[in-house]
């Protein structure tokens, strides 16, 4: 396992699902629901974490036995049928699909580019979607109002991590 590959996965799929969500819920609702306390235990250690086993491991690899596709395009398909899922649990809500659509993208996204590539290897960028899918869920739940401030500063962090382990490598 590649800890960094595992941190830059982490703070660039939170990072970017916060900012999308803020854009859109900004632009289009107004503001974020909280869930309950108990509620928000079960969204962030069993459902987040769960919904990633499912939509970014089982489902893409059917889907790349079925179409005979790689990684990338098998993930991008799951995350359609990922934002479908939440329709149903957000009371056939379409925005929160179109949010729940492109969050599975970043997390696909991270999956691919930050697993081992030959061969191609889950492991890191699957536990980074799953940490990032999770963080949003807890940042989503418990500090909605620094939603935008929080994407910014793991986006910030995954920059410098990204330079800082380029310049290493060179």
């Amino acid at each position: 396992m590649n800890v960094s590959n595992v941190v830059k996965g982490f703070t660039f799929a939170l990072g970017s699902t916060l900012l999308i969500s803020y854009i859109m819920v900004s632009a289009f609702a107004g503001r974020f629901e909280a869930l309950q306390d108990e509620e928000a235990l079960f969204y962030i250690f069993i459902n987040a974490p769960s919904e990633e086993l499912m939509f970014r491991f089982a489902v893409p690899l059917v889907l790349m036995y079925v179409f005979k596709c790689g990684y990338l395009s098998a993930g991008i398909m799951s995350s359609v049928l990922f934002g479908v899922a939440h329709y149903w649990s957000y009371e056939a809500n379409v925005f929160m699909m179109v949010i729940a659509i492109m969050g599975g993208i970043i997390y696909a996204l991270t999956v691919y580019f930050f697993s081992q590539k030959e061969p191609f290897n889950f492991d890191d960028g699957l536990l980074a979607a799953m940490l990032a899918h999770a963080g949003y869920n807890s940042v989503i739940t418990y500090c909605s109002e620094s939603i935008f401030f929080i994407g910014l500063a793991c986006l910030l962090v995954f920059a410098i991590l990204h330079f800082l382990v380029k310049g290493m490598e060179e």
